[in-house]
């Protein structure tokens, strides 16, 4: 289980380093935002990733099947999980369920993006696993800056980092704004 989260947040760190490494006219990191960040009390206050801290959000069909890639199904019984959820409460224990039907179904659907890479973008995912794997790294930081190297290598092609870039969840972009082309996201609650 700590391994899986482990893989998850350095698929997060690659995400950075894919959008960080110079790409024709593309920007680099974005400047401070509200999202992710800690309150005064230095308490997680936003995104967390995958199955971190995060807050209360009821979810919905859309956001699953489009931004997550769950089927309707899978989908349909997240949300239905929610449905008795009674705002500023305590959501942990509906997240944990959350996660134990979402989780196998990321991890399936990247495993199956990871089998169709090409062999050169493949060779890259590898270095980059044998990094995020390596236990004797325990530096986050010193992580990134191997897997920046693999990522600004010459042999590491635009074409590399597109491919890369698709196993990421929303594709790499990132988008957390909680709009998509002008339709609101999901709804938010009260922090767990």
């Amino acid at each position: 289980m700590a391994s899986a989260k482990l893989v998850i947040v350095g698929l997060c760190v690659l995400a950075a380093v894919i959008q960080a490494a110079p790409q024709g006219k593309q920007g680099g990191f974005g400047g401070p935002g509200g999202k992710g960040g800690k309150d005064g009390a230095g308490k997680h206050g936003g995104h967390g990733g995958p199955f971190g801290p995060r807050p209360c959000m009821i979810p919905t069909i859309e956001m699953l099947t489009q931004k997550a890639g769950l089927d309707s199904a899978t989908a349909q019984s997240v949300v239905d999980l929610w449905k008795d959820y009674k705002f500023n409460t305590d959501c942990s224990d509906i997240q944990a369920k959350e996660e134990a039907i979402v989780k196998p179904k990321m991890e399936e659907a990247k495993a199956a993006k990871v089998a169709a890479l090409s062999p050169e973008a493949k060779a890259v995912y590898d270095q980059i696993k044998a990094v995020l794997d390596d236990s004797t790294i325990t530096d986050m930081k010193e992580k990134k800056t191997k897997m920046e190297t693999i990522m600004k290598a010459p042999t590491t092609t635009d074409a590399i980092k597109a491919e890369l870039k698709a196993l990421l969840p929303h594709g790499g972009h990132g988008d957390h704004s909680g709009e998509r082309n002008g339709a609101p996201g999901p709804t938010p609650a009260a922090s767990a």
